[in-house]
């Protein structure tokens, strides 16, 4: 009994003194002090470079801090690492793979530390999940899980939320075959690890993917309006699918799969808006009429929108082969004719002679025959000035409007010379009448004959307009005078023959 009473006041005496006020591990205070309490239930979840410890313990009231006891051997005895005025600590420094130890003790407000806690011990490591191979979409619910983390691994946890609804713990599998909530949108799944050592996770992983499982085309048009286009013509297409880095195609006709765009070119206006346009040019040899244009479209997810038709049609048609027009021979000196091969265009409507002062000839110069007739492949050109180059260029017409028009080539009218003179012959019809003949003029711009009376003074009496009028009879002669007669020959240049050789006659 004494030796207890001496205890009893031995003990506030070296509290008083100053002396060491720490309970030294793993000596066990006297029974009598109020020990801290020791912390229990100690759970540990590891992550990336990371271990998560926490505890309970049974009365915190007079808890200042916990201290970390930590060593990455076995066998060793953990040393003071940390401390930590929470019931839970996170190591970050620690290396994945490798195996640590801890323990916890308590520590009250006076300085008192309890005793350690049991020896609990993990690895950090690396984990993770990986849906369908960090594809950014998919079409469909069912989608492949690649469940990253160590080999020491025996348990996983997988949810579509972070609660893990409804889930419960599994096999460890690296990979797993998961249903996604319904309903296009973003998408998440869930997932937790336990080890071997039944440490968790520290906390859970997740990985997203979007879903979605239609695409549709809510436009489609064409800018023709109705207009015929030709080869070498450019259509506008415009597709609107409202879904980025997709494939949209437009056939036209017997056309199939022509590739629009969304990148800002090839005639797109905005890049990546999810209108898909083109600036189609009209290739040879591809006649259609009244053509139906379909929408294609399938988006990043891989699905396929319902085909969708323009409301416009497209009219295509090829312009006649142009026809050839031969080099130009000069023949007249007012006139010029024309030599070309015939076309073989089965809608052939006609051909149109175009004429200018200059080799740019096409089908706004000057109009001077349309010939209906196609087997009819020359043409005069007359009424022309005299030593003047002429451009002439053949168009021909389909029946649609369209046309083509031929080589340029160049004639030139003969220069004008003075008319050739006649030669005249008198005959008596009566005894006051006497007939004038005369040889035909044979000039292209003959314009008229001019006959001449020569008596006591010279009169002209007669203008003949007609070229093959070739004789005049002058009446109301008097007999037993000698009459005198000759032709000028005038052109539409106001040239004048040489006077013909006066015959003279006496009725």
């Amino acid at each position: 009994m004494r030796g207890k009473v001496l205890i009893l006041i031995f003990l506030p005496i070296l509290l008083l003194s100053g002396c060491e006020r720490k309970i030294k591990s793993p000596t066990s205070p006297d029974k009598d002090f109020s020990v801290p309490p020791t912390p229990r239930n100690i759970e540990v979840k590891v992550g990336d470079q990371r271990i998560v410890l926490s505890w309970d313990i049974s009365d915190t009231t007079e808890i200042e801090k916990y201290k970390i006891y930590r060593a990455d051997t076995s066998g060793v005895t953990p040393s003071l690492y940390d401390s930590t005025v929470n019931t839970q600590y996170t190591d970050r420094s620690v290396k994945n793979g490798r195996e640590y130890f801890y323990q916890i003790s308590a520590m009250d407000r006076n300085g008192f530390e309890g005793y350690k806690s049991s020896i609990v011990s993990a690895r950090s490591n690396l984990y993770g999940i990986i849906i369908n191979e960090n594809r950014n979409l998919t079409n469909s619910l069912n989608v492949t899980l690649r469940l990253i983390a160590p080999v020491s691994t025996i348990y996983m946890m997988i949810g579509n939320d972070s609660l893990f609804s409804n889930s419960t713990w599994e096999n460890f599998l690296v990979t797993r075959n998961w249903v996604l909530e319904a309903g296009d949108g973003e998408k998440k799944v869930y997932v937790r690890y336990k080890d071997q050592d039944g440490n968790e996770t520290s906390d859970f992983y997740q990985d997203k993917i979007i879903l979605d499982t239609q695409a549709q085309i809510f436009s489609l048009t064409e800018d023709t309006e109705g207009e015929i286009k030709s080869p070498g013509d450019v259509i506008h297409f415009r597709l609107e699918g409202r879904e980025l880095f997709s494939q949209a195609t437009v056939d036209l006709g017997i056309l199939t799969n022509i590739r629009l765009y969304d990148d800002g070119g090839n005639g797109d206006q905005t890049s990546e808006d999810g209108i898909y346009e083109l600036d189609y040019l009209v290739p040879l040899n591809n006649e259609m009429e009244q053509a139906i244009v379909v929408g294609h479209f399938k988006d990043e997810a891989g699905n396929q929108a319902p085909s969708f038709t323009a409301p416009g049609k497209v009219t295509i048609q090829i312009p006649p082969i142009p026809v050839f027009l031969f080099p130009i021979s000069s023949l007249s000196q007012s006139s010029l004719t024309l030599y070309w091969t015939q076309s073989q265009d089965n809608d052939f409507y006609s051909y149109r002679i175009y004429r200018a002062s200059t080799d740019l000839v096409d089908n706004e110069s000057l109009l001077v025959s349309v010939i209906t007739t196609r087997s009819i492949t020359n043409y005069s050109d007359t009424g022309l000035k005299s030593g003047i180059d002429y451009f002439y260029s053949v168009y021909t017409y389909d029946k649609s409007g369209l046309y083509n028009g031929s080589n340029v080539e160049k004639g030139t009218t003969l220069e004008n010379k003075s008319p050739e003179p006649v030669n005249v012959s008198l005959s008596q019809v009566d005894s006051t009448t006497l007939r004038i003949s005369w040889s035909q003029n044979r000039d292209d711009d003959f314009d008229f004959y001019q006959v001449f009376r020569i008596e006591t003074d010279t009169n002209s009496i007669a203008i003949i307009s007609q070229q093959s009028t070739t004789n005049y009879n002058d009446s109301q002669l008097k007999p037993g005078i000698e009459y005198c007669y000759y032709i000028l020959v005038h052109d539409r240049e106001g040239l004048v023959s040489d006077p013909s050789p006066a015959v003279c006659w006496i009725p």
